[in-house]
């Protein structure tokens, strides 16, 4: 277990879960809290990438818009 948790932060791979194949006590419990916690962390990673995707789309238009004004404003003087 502890080499899959160490080869999982090193890759950074959310997606990937800890195997839980002995028998449910005390270290199964332990693997499964930390899948959960992966879970939740790949959530929170997928929601911020969204985000961000979204909010860069968004801010695209005006960017470009206030761009083109400056660049006008700088002919001018």
């Amino acid at each position: 277990m502890a080499g899959e948790v160490r080869a999982i932060g090193v890759s950074g791979d959310h997606s990937q879960r800890v195997t839980q194949d002995g028998p449910v006590d005390e270290v199964g419990h332990l693997s499964d809290a930390f899948n959960r916690m992966l879970g939740s962390l790949e959530h929170a990673y997928r929601s911020q990438q969204q985000f961000l995707s979204e909010a860069s789309h968004e801010l695209r238009t005006p960017l470009t818009v206030a761009r083109g004004q400056l660049e006008l404003l700088a002919d001018e003087l």
